[in-house]
């Protein structure tokens, strides 16, 4: 591990759970075999940040529940205690982008913007395949610039001279990421979860969500999110660089049978799931969107 990687890493380590007072409780209560509803629920609760945010995904058009979830033990119901502990983890995360304002605060937007953004899109297309868990898509796609978002927040100096050289060369955020820092966030974003305790998979996707034929545990969880992730981008959504991206991985269209000619055609759809769905709000932050 890179010197500066595992400062880092230590910095952050025991972050998830100092930001929110419920979450140790929570992610107990969801590994408690009897737990009920009606515990979490109560749990729950003491974090409204958390309740609203849950109960805006449960109530997203990619979840295709035909009523309106009214309620916290209905959300709970259908998102199921893994995915429920997952979110919980990921809503305390993404608090982290909206914790101050400053001169990176509408970059922060954007990078949540990408990040729901390559969720839905993973989820979509595990659920197509039919071999990958769609909840565990979802997370691996919010999840996978984690890196990213420590830097944003940790890091701003360097964060800012990466978005710096990759405008002034034309690069990708990738390219610049390695001229500048000499590691990328993937790699960060791993570690990290890796000490927040995510499974292994979660953290192998995270790593290889720029090459997925890295991916050993669960290729196909890195390939879903690396697809999910060119396929946003491709979008224009949460972009924070003007350069084109590489071509997406010749494993990951194999892995979802998408001829490469065919590849506009998908992402026109994601682009039709993007407009039905309201959990996705590209052109609004974080904090207005729960």
């Amino acid at each position: 591990m890179h010197p500066t990687i595992a400062q880092l890493v230590e910095e952050v380590r025991d972050l998830p759970m100092s930001m929110s007072e419920t979450l140790p409780a929570v992610i107990e209560s969801c590994d408690n075999a009897d737990t009920s509803v009606n515990d979490l629920t109560g749990l729950i609760s003491a974090d409204q940040s958390l309740v609203a945010m849950l109960l805006k995904l449960a109530n997203s058009a990619y979840y295709g529940y035909a009523r309106r979830i009214e309620t916290l033990p209905e959300a709970i119901v259908l998102l199921g205690f893994s995915t429920i502990k997952s979110l919980a983890i990921t809503a305390t995360t993404m608090n982290l982008l909206f914790q101050s304002e400053d001169e990176l605060t509408e970059v922060r937007h954007e990078i949540w913007s990408h990040s729901l953004g390559v969720g839905v899109a993973a989820r979509a297309l595990a659920r197509k395949r039919g071999n990958i868990h769609p909840e565990k898509a979802f997370v691996s796609g919010l999840l996978h610039d984690l890196g990213m978002i420590i830097l944003s927040v940790y890091r701003k100096e360097e964060f800012t001279q990466v978005l710096a050289v990759a405008a002034d060369q034309g690069i990708t955020y990738e390219a610049a990421e390695l001229q500048v820092l000499g590691w990328s966030h993937a790699e960060l974003g791993a570690y990290v979860a890796e000490a927040w305790s995510f499974p292994a998979t979660h953290c192998e996707a995270i790593r290889c969500h720029h090459d997925p034929s890295l991916a050993t545990l669960q290729p196909g969880l890195a390939q879903v999110t690396h697809l999910a992730d060119w396929m946003v981008v491709d979008l224009g959504v949460g972009n924070l660089v003007t350069a084109a991206q590489p071509e997406p991985s010749e494993s990951a269209l194999a892995e979802f049978r998408i001829p490469r000619k065919d590849l506009p055609r998908v992402v026109e759809s994601l682009r039709r799931l993007f407009a039905e769905s309201d959990g996705f709000v590209p052109e609004r932050s974080y904090k207005e969107a729960i």
